[in-house]
C-alpha cells in the first residue's frame, strides 16, 4: 500500500504542475508550475524541467532545464533562463547562482532596465550588489531597426553596476550610429531612476558657430541638489575663441507642499567686439506660496541691466528694466463663490520710447462676492465686485497722464424663472467709476472724473426639442443703459479693444475695460440651433442682430456703425467623423456684404491632418483697423511607418497672394530617434526688414543622448556655412 502511494506521488510531480517548498540551508525556495520535477536523492539534487519557476521573496528565476544543487546551495541552468527583479530583467544561459541571485555568473546576458534600455553582454559576473558586464552592446532602440541594427548604440568594453547606489560606470565606450563608429569615450558614469539625486555634470552641448572660423562654444550644465525639495542648476557657456566672452545661467528651484520658488540669474560678458564690451545681467523670481486650500500669494519679479562701454571711453547704460507682479488670491473651487485678488504691478518697457506709455499698477484690489438663493420660485443670483487701482507712469511725454486713481464698484442682480418651458431672465447691473487724473506738467484734462451706469436687461427664450436631438432656441433681450457721467474729461486707457460677434450682442456692458461704459437702449434677438446627434453634420447654427434705439453711443462709435440696425452676425460649426468646418461672419445689414469673416476647415485623421483658414476684415470694421485678407494652409501626412511630411503657409490675399511665411518639413523617425529637415521662408521677419529670410535646418535627436543640429541661412550660403549644434 505504501509503495502504491509513493508511485502515485512521483507520477503526480512528474506529469502535473506542482507547488512545493523546500529549504536549502535556511533559504526557502518555492517551485511553481513545474511540469517535470525530479528528485535525485542520490546526488542531493532537484532536476528542473521546462518552464520551471523558482520563486523567493527577492527574485524569480524562469528556467528551461537545469538543477538545484543541495550540497553546494546553488542553481545551475545550462539552457536559457530569465531572472525577474524590480525594474530589471535578466536573460541568458549557463547560469550558476545561489538561490537568491546574490552571487552569480552567466553568458550571453540580456539586461533590461526600466522597460526601455537594453544591455547585451557576452558575460556577467555578480558579487553581492555589484554586477560586472563585459563586451556590452547598450541601446534603447530596436535590435533589428531600419538599418537591421539599432539606430544608435554604445559599444562598451566593461560596465560596472552598483545595485545599492544605482550607479553605472562605463569603460572604453564607442558611440555607433547605424552601426558606424562615430567617436570614443574612455569613461563615463550615470545613475538610474532608483538613485537619489546626486551632484554632477549633465550632458554637455556643443554649438559650432562658424565652420570658416572654427568658432564654437561648450555648455556644461552642473546639477547641485540641496535637499529633497531644492536644487541649483549652473549652466556655464565657454567660448573657445576667446576668454573675454562668457555666459552663466544659475537656476534655483524649490518645490514643496507649501508652494514653489524659481530663481534665474543670467550673467553675460562680451569683450570681443571691436567697438567695446557689453555686460548684461538679469534676475527673474517666480514664487507661489500656498496659505491654505483657498488662498495663495503669487509673485513675479524681473530685473534687467544692460551696460555698453565703447573704445572711445564713452558709455551707454540702460536703466534697470523691471517687471514686478505680486498678487494675493483667495478663491474657491465651487462656482460663484467669493474671490479676492490683490495685485502690485510695476512694468518698465525695454524700449525707451515706450517707457512713458507703459503704466504701473500700484496696487490693484479686486473683491468678488456671490450670493445664490431661491425666492418665490425664482433662482436669484447676486454678484458684487469692488476695484481699486493706482496707475502710475514715470513721465507723461506721450500726453497721457502720469497718475490715475481708479475706484469702481459693480454689482449684478439676476433672477431666473421658468414658466411653461419659457425662461424669463431679468438682470440689473450697477457700474460706478471714479477717476482722479494728474499730469506732471499740468494739463487742462486733469481733475476728477466719474460716471454711473445702470444696465437693465430682460431676456426671454424658449427651447423647442424634436426627438431630443434637434433643439431650437429663439431668444430676445432688451437692454437699457442709463449713463450719468462727468464728460469734461474723456480718457480711454483700457477699453480700446472690443469684440463684436454673436455672443457679444447679448452682453450687458460690451466695453471690456473700466474707462468706458456701453450707453444704449437696444433690442437683441437671435435664433440658435443645436444638434445632439453625433451622426448629424450640423453641430450648431446661431444667427442674430441688434436694433439700437439711439444710433450713436460709445460702443457703436468703436465699430463704425451709425445705423439703428447692427450688422448680421452668424456663428456656425459643422462636423462629421474626422471633418470640421467652423465659421464666424459679420455681414452688412443693407448690402449683405461681408465685413468680417473667419472660416476654418479641418481634417483630423490619425495619419493625415489638413487645416485651411480664411480671415477677412474691412478697413472700416473697427477703430484703427486696416483692411486685410489672409489665407492659411497647413497639412501633415504620414507617408510610411517611419516618415511624415508637413507644410504650412499663410498668404496676403490683397497683395497677389504674397506669402507671409512658408514651412516645409520632413520627419524621419523610429522608436528612438528623429531626423527633422525643415525649410522656412519668412517674408515679414521684423518691422524694418521686409526681405524674405530663407533657412534650412537639420536636427537629429537621439533618445537619452541629445541632439545634433545644423542651420543654414540662404542669404549667407556663400560666406558662412551656418551653425552646428549638439545638446541634450
Amino acid at each position: 500500500m505504501i509503495n502504491l502511494l509513493y508511485f502515485f506521488f512521483f507520477f503526480f510531480i512528474s506529469f502535473k504542475s506542482v507547488s512545493t517548498e523546500i529549504e536549502l540551508n535556511n533559504n526557502k525556495v518555492t517551485y511553481i508550475n513545474s511540469k517535470n520535477i525530479f528528485f535525485d536523492n542520490e546526488n542531493n539534487k532537484v532536476i528542473l524541467g521546462k518552464d520551471s519557476y523558482i520563486n523567493n521573496d527577492e527574485v524569480t528565476i524562469v528556467a528551461n532545464g537545469g538543477h538545484i544543487d543541495f550540497k553546494n546551495n546553488n542553481i545551475i541552468i545550462e539552457d536559457k533562463f530569465y531572472i525577474l527583479q524590480v525594474n530589471e530583467i535578466f536573460s541568458g544561459k549557463n547560469l550558476k547562482s545561489d538561490t537568491k541571485f546574490i552571487n552569480a555568473t552567466a553568458d550571453d546576458v540580456s539586461y533590461i532596465i526600466n522597460k526601455d534600455f537594453k544591455i547585451q553582454s557576452s558575460s556577467l559576473d555578480k558579487k553581492q550588489n555589484q554586477i560586472n558586464l563585459y563586451n556590452n552592446y547598450i541601446t534603447p532602440c530596436k535590435i533589428n531597426g531600419i538599418f537591421n541594427c539599432p539606430t544608435w548604440s554604445l559599444s562598451v568594453k566593461k560596465t560596472v553596476y552598483n545595485q545599492t547606489t544605482d550607479k553605472y560606470n562605463h569603460y572604453n565606450t564607442f558611440l555607433r550610429i547605424a552601426d558606424v563608429t562615430m567617436f570614443y569615450i574612455p569613461y563615463f558614469s550615470h545613475y538610474g531612476q532608483k538613485a537619489p539625486r546626486k551632484a554632477g555634470f549633465l550632458t554637455p552641448s556643443f554649438d559650432i558657430l562658424s565652420i570658416n572660423t572654427g568658432e564654437f562654444n561648450v555648455t556644461a550644465p552642473y546639477y547641485l541638489p540641496l535637499n529633497e525639495q531644492a536644487d541649483i542648476l549652473f549652466t556655464p557657456t565657454i567660448f573657445t575663441n576667446s576668454l573675454d566672452k562668457f555666459n552663466l545661467i544659475s537656476q534655483y528651484n524649490l518645490v514643496s507642499s507649501s508652494g514653489n520658488t524659481n530663481i534665474i540669474l543670467n550673467n553675460q560678458f562680451d569683450n570681443t567686439k571691436t567697438d567695446g564690451k557689453t555686460i548684461y545681467n538679469s534676475l527673474g523670481i517666480t514664487d507661489t506660496t500656498i496659505i491654505n486650500k483657498e488662498s495663495f500669494i503669487k509673485t513675479k519679479l524681473n530685473f534687467t541691466n544692460n551696460i555698453s562701454e565703447y573704445k572711445d571711453n564713452s558709455e551707454e547704460t540702460n536703466p534697470i528694466i523691471d517687471n514686478i507682479f505680486v498678487s494675493y488670491n483667495k478663491y474657491s473651487t465651487i462656482y460663484d463663490k467669493d474671490y479676492t485678488e490683490i495685485k502690485f504691478n510695476s512694468i518698465t518697457s525695454f524700449k525707451v520710447d515706450d517707457q512713458s506709455t507703459t503704466p504701473n499698477v500700484l496696487p490693484s484690489l479686486k473683491y468678488y462676492n456671490f450670493i445664490n438663493n431661491s425666492f418665490f420660485g425664482k433662482k436669484i443670483f447676486f454678484k458684487n465686485k469692488f476695484i481699486l487701482e493706482n496707475i502710475f507712469r514715470n513721465t507723461s511725454l506721450s500726453g497721457l497722464p502720469n497718475n490715475i486713481v481708479n475706484f469702481g464698484m459693480n454689482n449684478n442682480f439676476k433672477s431666473r424663472k421658468n414658466m411653461n418651458s419659457i425662461n424669463f431672465i431679468n438682470s440689473i447691473d450697477n457700474i460706478f467709476r471714479y477717476n482722479n487724473i494728474n499730469y506732471f506738467d499740468g494739463n487742462d484734462k486733469e481733475g476728477e472724473r466719474y460716471f454711473f451706469s445702470q444696465i437693465l436687461s430682460s431676456e426671454i427664450n424658449k427651447l423647442y426639442s424634436f426627438k431630443n436631438r434637434n433643439i431650437f432656441e429663439p431668444k430676445i433681450k432688451l437692454t437699457f443703459t442709463n449713463d450719468f457721467r462727468n464728460r469734461d474729461i474723456n480718457l480711454n486707457e483700457d477699453s480700446k479693444s472690443i469684440s463684436f460677434d454673436y455672443n457679444s450682442i447679448f452682453t450687458g456692458n460690451r466695453m471690456n475695460g473700466y474707462d468706458k461704459s456701453d450707453d444704449s437702449l437696444r433690442l437683441s434677438y437671435g435664433l440658435e440651433y443645436r444638434n445632439r446627434d453625433k451622426y448629424n453634420f450640423i453641430d450648431f447654427v446661431n444667427v442674430g442682430q441688434t436694433y439700437n434705439f439711439n444710433n450713436s453711443n460709445e460702443y457703436l462709435d468703436k465699430i463704425k456703425d451709425d445705423g439703428n440696425f447692427s450688422d448680421y452676425l452668424l456663428d456656425t460649426n459643422f462636423s462629421s467623423n474626422n471633418l470640421n468646418f467652423s465659421n464666424k461672419l459679420r455681414a452688412d445689414n443693407k448690402s449683405y456684404g461681408i465685413k468680417e469673416i473667419f472660416s476654418q476647415f479641418r481634417i483630423d485623421k490619425e495619419d493625415q491632418k489638413i487645416s485651411i483658414f480664411f480671415n477677412k476684415t474691412d478697413d472700416d470694421s473697427f477703430e484703427d483697423s486696416n483692411e486685410s485678407q489672409n489665407l492659411g494652409l497647413s497639412f501633415s501626412k504620414k507617408i510610411s511607418d517611419f516618415a511624415n511630411i508637413s507644410y504650412s503657409s499663410s498668404f496676403d490675399v490683397l497683395n497677389n497672394y504674397q506669402p507671409y511665411s512658408q514651412r516645409l518639413g520632413l520627419n524621419l523617425f523610429d522608436d528612438c530617434s528623429v531626423l527633422e529637415i525643415v525649410y522656412q521662408n519668412s517674408r515679414y521677419n521684423d518691422l524694418n526688414n521686409t526681405k524674405p529670410k530663407e533657412t534650412i535646418s537639420f536636427r537629429y535627436t537621439m533618445e537619452y543622448l541629445g541632439f545634433l543640429s545644423y542651420n543654414q541661412n540662404f542669404n549667407s550660403i556663400f560666406t558662412d556655412m551656418g551653425e552646428i549644434g549638439y545638446g541634450k
